[in-house]
């Protein structure tokens, strides 16, 4: 597979490992159940994107909602400076 950020394997592991260590499974299970109790069939997935873009906002990153029509959307999430 090819490598999208041009990282060598050990700094890729290095890099997996340091995030693994930071997930708290009590809070990815808060995520997880939030965004299940979300409504999104295939064509609606709009509210879904909101509240992605707004977890994605609280963790530091620049987020937006890219509307597709009033009832489509994706939630868009980058890293300064990457």
């Amino acid at each position: 597979m090819k490598n999208p950020v041009g990282l060598d394997e050990s700094s890729r592991l290095r890099l997996r490992e340091e995030a693994s260590a930071r997930v708290v499974p009590e809070r990815l299970a808060e995520l997880v159940a939030a965004m299940t109790d979300i409504p999104s069939p295939t064509g609606e997935e709009a509210p879904l994107a909101r509240l992605i873009a707004s977890l994605l906002a609280e963790g530091g990153l620049q987020a937006r909602v890219q509307a597709l029509d009033e009832q489509q959307a994706n939630a868009v999430g980058s890293l300064a400076g990457s």
